[in-house]
């Protein structure tokens, strides 16, 4: 069972708990979030039809929750993991901490996101996703995704890595993060 430090809302250690009960009872807890960009262009994950929380939705690049024994730093291993990528801390640029919050329900996901952006032009032969949890990667203009999340438009085109195939996306089709986590993550893009 995975074990997360849970925080209280200063952002202060507590201690720990099990992954499922932090969401079940509210607490707060760290994450890692990785924005690839490169020139006009960003990179979204669509989420796994088979993850429990938020199937099919788009996403930052990467992202995933750090252990009780991680820091920040260690994040980094979610980005191979998840796309197949292997980067290390130091070819990101740390952006720092969006608090966010997602309740559904009894389902509660408070987070310190550590929020991160990577300049690459991925290749295709860079990318092995774990299908469990990433159905594919598509690229956005970032000024589209910056207009979209803030409701300047009700919809962009995006396309799949690999086939170029073209998909119309509104915000709805985004995980549900808050305004404040979205408005900080559009201020990061547009000044990368």
């Amino acid at each position: 069972m995975e074990q997360l430090t849970i925080l209280n809302e200063n952002n202060e250690p507590i201690g720990t708990m099990e992954r499922t009960k932090v969401h079940e009872s509210g607490h707060w807890h760290e994450t890692f979030h990785c924005w690839i960009v490169h020139e006009e262009d960003v990179y979204v994950q669509r989420r796994s039809a088979e993850k429990i929380d938020f199937p099919s939705l788009f996403d930052c690049t990467v992202a995933g929750h750090l252990l009780a024994d991680e820091k920040k730093d260690d994040g980094v291993r979610e980005i191979e993991e998840e796309i197949g990528l292997a980067v290390t801390y130091d070819e990101l640029v740390y952006e720092g901490i969006i608090p966010d919050e997602m309740i559904r329900g009894k389902w509660q996901d408070r987070e310190f996101a550590h929020v991160h952006t990577y300049d690459y032009a991925l290749r295709q032969s860079d990318i092995r996703l774990q299908e469990e949890e990433v159905e594919g990667l598509y690229l956005m203009k970032r000024l589209n995704l910056a207009r979209l999340l803030r409701g300047h438009i009700r919809e962009s085109v995006a396309y799949r890595f690999g086939t170029g195939e073209r998909v119309i996306v509104t915000k709805k089709d985004f995980v549900p993060h808050t305004e404040h986590y979205y408005e900080g993550v559009v201020q990061l893009l547009m000044k990368v």
